[in-house]
């Protein structure tokens, strides 16, 4: 009777992972909810006039992490 089971939920967490849907094509995580990208592609970039719009419960200070974060990596 074990076996079975065991089974059955092999296949069912094998078909729930096999119906996930892609990330994209960007290499983002968490995905955002709105990306918009220029027409000929190109770079993206960061001026002093680029403006971040952050909702939610407990992000006080995110903004001001990212920016760390982004002049860590990119100097």
């Amino acid at each position: 009777m074990l076996l079975p089971r065991t089974l059955l939920a092999v296949l069912c967490s094998l078909t729930f992972s096999t119906q996930a849907a892609p990330a994209g094509d960007l290499p983002l995580m968490p995905w955002p909810q709105q990306v918009t990208q220029p027409a000929g592609g190109g770079a993206f970039t960061l001026t002093p006039q680029f403006s971040l719009h952050i909702t939610g419960d407990h992000l006080e200070g995110a903004e001001a992490r990212w920016r760390a974060s982004i002049a860590r990596q990119t100097g």
